[in-house]
């Protein structure tokens, strides 16, 4: 194959994909894998038939994973978290957090309802997160405290829920949602932050209940909101059901952080994948943008 042909057949491959990109454009992470439900595992297959197995399952679809040893393909259906692993690399739909209403907050894409989305507990923060393939946001510097802070005024937010718990074992002190340890009732983060935490004074309750034969266990654990004017404060309530406001982060790194290094070329059976990079956060030295197009020849 002449050098000219092969340039004419990438033009026509990028040309075919561009036009095509509705339904399969991935962005591509290299060295990572992922938690979640698999609804389809696909073995030594092209990284198209991939691609265009997880837009047979869309909307549930939003990635796939290959194993590189193997080109093995894992179709995932719901999102758990995403893991460094250098024996793979996750495709995810290009377009997946502007699908999902994320907004882009000073470079971080994050997500907050509206008030009327009713309440929530505590432990239904993370999982409400996970649905919209995310996590919970984590403000443990003072630019994410600033950061998370603006968000709750532009919600319009009376209170919202901050990922930190009163240890149950030790009461009084804190940490936080990910089981970092905090520093007790001032500072609950290690760092530069300098938060004031007001107990509510009460102890933790476990209790009991039987419900058709069966014991179920509820723990009653303080978690920590943020209030009305309170930027520097906050407060210590029980965990459960409240009208309050919460905030998700992209759960993909690689948009919003350091991802992993982006490859250029890649040739699997019966496809051929050309990648198109344009690096705009050089101090990450990664891949912003690192679409795969997809063709099959």
């Amino acid at each position: 194959m002449t050098p000219s042909l092969l340039r004419g057949m990438i033009m026509i491959a990028l040309i075919i994909s561009v036009v095509l990109a509705h339904f399969n454009l991935y962005k591509a992470l290299r060295g990572h894998g992922m938690r979640g439900a698999v609804g389809e595992t696909l073995s030594a297959v092209s990284l198209v038939r991939c691609a265009h197995t997880c837009d047979k399952w869309k909307p549930s679809c939003r990635a796939f994973v290959v194993h590189l040893p193997t080109n093995t393909c894992a179709v995932y259906t719901s999102f758990r978290s995403v893991h460094l692993h250098e024996a793979f690399d996750l495709y995810f739909d290009f377009g997946i957090y502007q699908d999902l209403d994320y907004k882009d907050e000073n470079g971080t894409l994050l997500y907050y309802p509206p008030l009327s989305s009713g309440p929530i507990s505590f432990y239904s923060w993370p999982s409400q997160c996970q649905a919209r393939w995310g996590k919970v946001f984590m403000a443990k510097t003072m630019s994410d405290w600033q950061l998370m802070i603006s968000i709750f005024q532009k919600a319009g937010y009376s209170n919202m829920w901050v990922p930190i718990r009163e240890n149950k074992s030790n009461e009084g002190t804190y940490y936080w949602n990910d089981n970092t340890a905090g520093e007790g009732g001032r500072g609950c983060t290690p760092g530069e932050l300098g938060i004031t935490i007001i107990d509510d004074g009460g102890a933790t309750e476990e209790r009991t209940l039987k419900n058709n034969g069966l014991y179920a266990y509820m723990n009653y654990i303080d978690c920590a909101m943020v209030s009305g004017n309170m930027t520097e404060e906050v407060q210590i309530v029980n965990c459960y059901n409240r009208i309050v406001g919460y905030i998700c982060q992209s759960g993909v790194p690689g948009q919003d952080n350091c991802g992993g290094a982006p490859r250029t070329l890649n040739i699997f059976p019966l496809s051929l994948s050309v990648s198109v990079s344009a690096s705009l956060v050089s101090e990450c030295n990664v891949s912003l943008f690192d679409f795969d197009f997809l063709l099959v020849l």
